[in-house]
């Protein structure tokens, strides 16, 4: 059979077997498959083809030999020194702008040492980035992270998931206005908080996902990242906003004075401590103005219930709500209901405090 067929042949035959490495096999004359008295050839040729910088190639005839069975111990260590060695040389050649990803990411898949697939997956993730491949990266990050849960470089893993969750949570564009880049930016940034909580840019991360759960109402997670915003990264110049946010999110979800009044109660305490911690921050005049509103509902809820013993003639019940129901109007600066509380507490025989 001429040469150039049974190359062809070999080369139906892996991808009819599923091999999911053919971009690396049968270059520049390297066969697919060899014998085991060919080992020694194939050494030198991966040696030869090292010194001459043709690390694709020393790599192929290593893969080649790495097939045959019954190879002497003195043969198998050579055989795997050299095929790290060409992998090596490889992801060091394809770490540019014009890189290999398909090359990198077949590294991967080889069964190399622990550092060196690891180099291979990030190398391959950084070009995706680079390229606005941001889904194949995560995709990516996600394989090495689950093969090598460990792994040296997970510093650059968490700078990269950073990076690409955040632009993708921002991208509302997808395939044929079926899929929303977003969900994957969401689902990424997820992935980095769990992952990499205290990694830097975790705050971002933390931050971008409370303000995406805000957008669909979602206000316990939405104040779930803030908190743990707050836990993970505590001096974050984020920080501030996000506990300023936390009790405006609870006034958010309120629907009712009268059956939220504790969550209501919680984020008027959680506005004073940061007015007691934060005076002269920009948000400063938002936090004020959640608090009125937090005063003015705790006002109304117990009007409610001053109105409802008024009816039933409970004076002790009505003076009772009314008089805190004035207090926390005067902290507000609701006339209205500085009002209303001061004609149950006089109909009722509870006089009016000074103010």
């Amino acid at each position: 059979m001429p040469r150039r067929l049974r190359h062809t042949v070999l080369l139906l035959a892996v991808l009819a077997g599923g091999c999911k490495s053919v971009p690396l096999i049968s270059r520049d004359g390297v066969p697919v498959s060899i014998d085991a008295d060919e080992i020694p050839r194939a050494i030198q040729e991966a040696e030869l083809a090292l010194v001459e910088d043709r690390p694709m190639q020393a790599l192929n005839w290593m893969r080649a030999a790495n097939e045959v069975e019954g190879m002497s111990t003195s043969e198998k260590e050579r055989v795997q020194s050299l095929t790290e060695k060409a992998a090596d040389r490889l992801i060091k050649a394809e770490a540019h702008e014009n890189g290999n990803t398909d090359l990198l990411l077949e590294l991967l898949d080889m069964n190399l040492p622990r550092q060196i697939a690891v180099s291979a997956g990030m190398r391959a993730a950084e070009l995706q980035v680079d390229r606005g491949e941001l889904k194949s990266a995560y995709k990516t990050i996600r394989k090495v992270d689950k093969l090598y849960p460990t792994h040296h470089e997970r510093s650059t893993a968490a700078a990269l998931l950073a990076e690409l969750g955040i632009r993708l949570s921002y991208d509302e564009g997808g395939f044929l206005f079926f899929t929303d880049n977003s969900d994957d930016g969401m689902a990424a940034l997820e992935y980095f908080v769990m992952n990499y909580p205290a990694r830097p840019r975790g705050d971002e991360a933390y931050r971008r996902l409370a303000d995406m759960y805000e957008e669909q109402e979602k206000w316990a997670l939405a104040i779930e990242r803030h908190e743990e915003l707050i836990l993970e990264h505590p001096d974050s110049v984020l920080v501030p906003e996000s506990k300023a946010l936390v009790p405006h999110l609870r006034l958010r979800a309120v629907t009712s004075p009268e059956y939220d009044r504790g969550a209501v109660f919680q984020a008027r305490r959680e506005l004073e401590d940061w007015l007691r911690d934060h005076s002269g921050h920009p948000f400063e005049d938002f936090v004020r103005a959640d608090l009125a509103d937090a005063r003015r509902r705790l006002s109304e809820s117990d009007l409610g219930i001053a109105r409802f013993y008024a009816k039933i003639d409970n004076d002790w019940g009505a003076r009772h709500h009314a008089a805190r129901a004035l207090e926390e109007a005067r902290a507000a600066g609701d006339r209205e209901r500085i009002a209303e509380a001061e004609r149950i507490l006089e109909a009722h025989g509870g006089g009016v405090a000074a103010r």
